[in-house]
Parts: C-alpha cells; structure tokens; sequence
C-alpha cells in the first residue's frame, strides 16, 4: 500500500503576526505569545496555509528575546484551507498540524520600556509587529494558585549562626 499525501499548489499572499491577548503591551522581563498566520491560496481558493518555518528576528538590538518556535496554545478559531485532494490526506493534513505545526514564539521584553519591533520572513513575504514595553501594562504573569503561609519563628538557638555559614 502506498501512501500518497498529494496537496495542490501553496502560493502564500501575506503574513500576519498577532499576539495573545491583543494590544502588544508587556511589562518588563515579561513574555507575550506572538503567533505567524500564513495567508496564501491552494489552487483557486484564498485563506489560511498550515505553514509554519517563518523566520523571526527582534529588529532593534537589545530588543528583547526570542524563544524555539512552538504550537500556538491560544484560542485560534480561525480555519485553514483544505490543502489535501484525498480523504487519507485530509487526515495526514489535520494530524501533522495538531502535532507538528510551529507557528508562535515567545518574546520577553527587554528591561528598557520602548517600542520594540519584530519582523517575521517567510518565501518572501514579511510582516512586522510593534511591541510596546511599558511598566504599567498589565501584568500577563498567572497568579499564584498556592499562597503558603509565613513561616514559624524558629525557636533553635543555633539557627542564625547555621543561615551566616550555609553556603
């Protein structure tokens, strides 16, 4: 049996990047997803492409940093275009994209507040995001589920002298 995955021919039109959630704004030190949307057609129809492979850079220096691309975990509603001709493709196609597709990186904003800019390249196409770090942006860290309490005075006479030499 041979297995036979043919697909029509991808031209991609555009790019987009978008985070999660909307709006670009992070504090300092703090991460933000960035998504690369890939718009193109399969044969005569227009829409989203499964691909990933865009290439990201942070275009001013010390712009911040970049994480290994990885599978967007966010809400993404938006549907891709039937790019398999066969039922056993559709398949292949739909499996390969829940398991294999790397389509976000995580940015973490540098210590400097300002407007930073990340520009994403893929088959000659391009698209640029700008990112505002600011202090008072809300913060995207989750909180806690655990809050311990304080912890007991020790009542060991031995204790300060043990925390001065601890390595």
């Amino acid at each position: 049996m041979v297995f036979c995955a043919a697909s029509a021919a991808q031209t991609i039109t555009r790019l987009e990047l978008r985070t999660e959630p909307a709006g670009a704004r992070v504090r300092p030190f703090e991460s933000i997803p960035v998504q690369v949307r890939v718009y193109g057609k399969v044969g005569e129809q227009e829409g989203r492409l499964r691909r990933d492979g865009a290439q990201l850079e942070i275009v001013e220096p010390n712009g911040g940093w970049l994480s290994r691309p990885f599978r967007f975990q966010g809400p993404d509603e938006e549907p891709f275009l039937e790019e398999y001709q066969t039922q056993l493709g559709r398949i292949f196609g739909e499996l390969t994209g829940r398991y294999v597709l790397r389509d976000a990186v995580l940015y973490t904003a540098p210590e400097q507040p300002g407007t930073y800019h990340l520009r994403a390249q893929l088959a000659g196409k391009q698209a640029e995001l700008a990112i505002i770090v600011d202090p008072t942006a809300p913060s995207l860290k989750p909180r806690e589920k655990v809050e311990f309490p304080a912890e007991p005075v020790s009542l060991d006479p031995y204790r300060d002298l043990a925390e001065h030499y601890a390595p």
